[in-house]
């Protein structure tokens, strides 16, 4: 089994002037926020956008105005996700995606997330 070799990217994470709305509903307007090295929380009420901002930072959705830049890089593209997402610690509150897909649609999703090749990953289960 071929290793993945894992590197750390570090540097500055920010968001500048993001905005990000589910359908119709504004979550972010115009935010910027800056985070320094080390641990960081999040508190507030349902429905404030906690779980959209760290879908946000782990680069798990795309702002629809504005920019990302995590570990001092900035998230222009699913290529610049992937030089990040080994320097990211994030655990969705669920993963709804499961339960509407084969086992096979799963592992190419995963197979995706890890950046394997697609010349590397099945595209039929024969």
């Amino acid at each position: 089994m071929e290793s993945q070799s894992s590197h750390h990217v570090s540097g500055e994470t920010r968001l500048d002037h993001v905005s990000f709305r589910h359908g119709k509903t504004p979550v972010f307007d115009d935010f910027s926020a800056s985070f320094g090295s080390g641990i960081h929380g999040l508190r507030g009420p349902n429905g404030a956008g906690k779980s959209t901002l760290l879908r946000l930072l782990a680069t798990e959705l795309t702002p629809q105005q504005g920019s990302v830049t995590v570990a001092g890089v900035e998230v222009n593209s699913f290529t610049d996700a992937l030089k990040v997402r080994p320097s990211i610690g994030y655990m969705p509150q669920g993963f709804a995606h499961v339960g509407q897909m084969t086992v096979f649609e799963l592992v190419a999703y995963v197979a995706q997330l890890r950046g394997i090749p697609s010349q590397r990953r099945a595209t039929s289960r024969s």
